[in-house]
């Protein structure tokens, strides 16, 4: 995106702008506790949420307490719950970078889902119809085309975006509904080319992974029945998922819990998105060019190709977490399943102020909140429905976070800007 001289340009504007020392310790305290006060607007934002949530309940003839309870077993209340979390949560931190970091180049990428459907599709097609190959090189291209397949659908609308103007979001919706139709086509249960033959099969989706594509297990337990034997717990490293596991061996599973390896993938993009952005040049090239475009350009920095590099690399986050989905939870493409991933990754984003530290826990939070839906109503007779209030809710208070300042009194401490 930018030569070396345009990133010195980059830099030297960038440091043009703070004529002042470099900060000494009481400017870092100052930092340190500026983020400690954000940190805990963002902890009374949920808590206030969820306060508010529990007179939601109560007013409709439930148990506040109960739904707190089913909330809290749901989410992280044993292994199983806990394991399912993450497992929610991994797409988010995908779809939340991806967010984010359109976001510091002062882009709207709301095209998530379409990108998370064309990674996923990408990679269950070559996941189900490649054989022969060893796990360790089948995984890894699984991963890399539908990164780049997320990566070309993202470019599109950063290329529009740089040569005519066209604004991102308009794009990036349209052609959400463009994967969809196209997911829907190709897996069409009459027509479709990448249809699962399976017969009596009326889902519109892809034939199964072969089973070097799957992405194996952390660990997990389950009970075990081998033939008229009776159930017994077994626990087991790095090994396939439960149902290509008892099917490839003709016994009976129930998974008691399952930790998918793909979280430690989303804690790596994680890293790499945070170095990227405040360890390389390319990265404050970016930065600038959402903080001040035509100062950008100015300081030598190509804005039109740092936007379609931008919406590029957003495009490649979100196919990742579509892929994830495939390799590591379904096993098949199915059009139908995490088609919100990519709106919910906006409020993850939100939440986790555009940071990466803080979108990894803001998707565990969300992960969280839709594990614990089946349970909070199993507990407490609360409509599953609540979860999307107390999300909503949570949003509206980290908006407006001047809200939350007034009513617990709490100043805001300024940065050091010196």
């Amino acid at each position: 995106m930018a030569d070396r001289g345009e990133v010195t340009s980059a830099q030297q504007s960038l440091s043009g702008v703070s004529t002042g020392p470099v900060p000494g310790r009481p400017e870092v305290w100052r930092e340190i506790l500026a983020g400690g006060n954000n940190f805990l607007v963002l902890v009374l934002a949920v808590v206030t949420a969820l306060l508010i949530s529990g007179i939601v309940v109560w007013v409709s003839g439930r148990n506040p307490l109960l739904a707190y309870l089913g909330l809290f077993q749901g989410s992280f209340g044993s292994l199983n719950a806990l394991s399912g979390s993450i497992l929610r949560a991994t797409p988010l931190v995908f779809t939340g970078l991806s967010v984010a970091l359109g976001f510091k180049c002062g882009l709207f990428n709301i095209g998530g889902n379409g990108q998370l459907v064309m990674g996923a599709l990408t990679g269950a097609w070559l996941g189900s119809s490649l054989t022969g190959l060893p796990a360790l090189l089948h995984v890894p291209l699984v991963l890399a085309a539908g990164l780049v397949a997320g990566g070309i659908w993202g470019a599109i609308p950063g290329f529009l975006k740089a040569r005519t103007g066209a604004h991102e979001v308009i794009n990036t919706i349209m052609l959400n509904f463009v994967a969809y139709i196209t997911g829907g086509y190709l897996t069409n249960i009459r027509y479709g080319i990448l249809k699962d033959p399976t017969p009596f099969t009326y889902v519109p989706r892809t034939p199964p992974l072969q089973p070097s594509a799957v992405l194996d297990l952390l660990v997990a337990e389950y009970q075990v029945a081998r033939g008229a034997e009776p159930l017994v717990r077994e626990r087991y490293i790095l090994d396939p998922p439960s149902t290509l596991w008892a099917a490839a061996r003709g016994v009976r599973a129930v998974p008691e819990f399952e930790f998918h390896a793909g979280i430690l993938i989303a804690m790596t993009a994680a890293l790499l998105v945070y170095w990227f952005l405040w360890r390389t040049p390319l990265g404050l090239a970016i930065r600038c060019v959402g903080a001040n475009p035509k100062a950008a350009e100015y300081g030598g920095i190509n804005v039109k190709r740092g936007m379609v590099l931008t919406m590029a690399l957003c495009g490649a986050l979100a196919g990742t977490a579509g892929v994830l989905n495939v390799i590591d939870r379904d096993y098949v493409f199915n059009s139908a399943s995490s088609v919100t991933a990519g709106f919910d990754g906006i409020a993850v984003a939100l939440l986790g102020r555009n940071h990466p530290a803080g979108i990894v826990l803001a998707a565990i939070l969300f992960g969280a909140f839709q594990r614990s839906s089946i349970d909070l109503q199993r507990v407490s007779g609360t409509p599953p429905e609540i979860i999307q209030i107390i999300q909503a809710l949570v949003l509206m208070f980290v908006a407006a976070e001047a809200i939350i300042r007034l009513i617990y009194r709490i100043r805001e401490v300024k940065r050091h800007t010196a």
